[in-house]
């Protein structure tokens, strides 16, 4: 969908993928917890458990990110240099992508750990046609920003289905064992 946009745009938001890539950092040490947590077998997750780390890691992600859409303008004029202001905002769209994407590896690192690998492809997959059917449908009037759109609106999807898929195998192995 990036060849739809002009190159220097497409240079633009390519700069930004890896600015807004730290936000994942935080959530995958969770994610190193959640798996170990899944595959010991003599433990088990309380819903409660599962309602403190998925609102722990959004309250988190929620601060971390505006933090760092607060910070990454003056950030990206001064390590890229001025010229690279239009591309600020994929940035800010791109920020909340990232940040979501660290939670999802955390729960499917449960998934995996649960033995479960490929229960989260029937939600990427539907994640995938919705941001090609937005982007293609946007794409027009928006550019580019029709693309950090479409990713954020399917990570979103993914991050309600694989929370789903974490509570549910928590409510069903805490009904066995009761």
């Amino acid at each position: 969908m990036m060849w739809l946009v002009p190159l220097l745009t497409q240079g633009f938001y390519a700069a930004m993928v890896p600015v807004v890539y730290p936000l994942t950092v935080i959530p995958n040490t969770l994610g190193i917890y959640l798996f170990n947590t899944a595959a010991d077998r003599s433990k088990r997750l309380r819903t409660s458990d599962v309602h403190r780390i998925l609102g722990g890691s959004i309250a988190i992600q929620t601060v971390s990110t505006i933090a760092f859409i607060i910070l990454i303008g003056p950030l990206v004029k001064l390590v890229y240099g001025e010229e690279f202001a239009p591309a600020i905002v994929f940035a800010w769209w791109l920020a909340p992508v990232s940040a979501i994407k660290g939670i999802l590896q955390g729960l499917d690192s449960y998934v995996k750990g649960r033995g479960k690998p490929l229960a989260p492809i029937r939600c990427r997959i539907v994640a995938s046609v919705v941001m090609l059917g937005l982007t293609a449908a946007f794409v027009g009037s928006y550019g580019a920003i029709a693309i950090a759109v479409a990713a954020l609106v399917g990570q979103v999807i993914c991050l309600v289905w694989l929370s789903a898929i974490v509570y549910a195998d928590v409510r069903e192995q805490n009904a066995v064992i009761e």
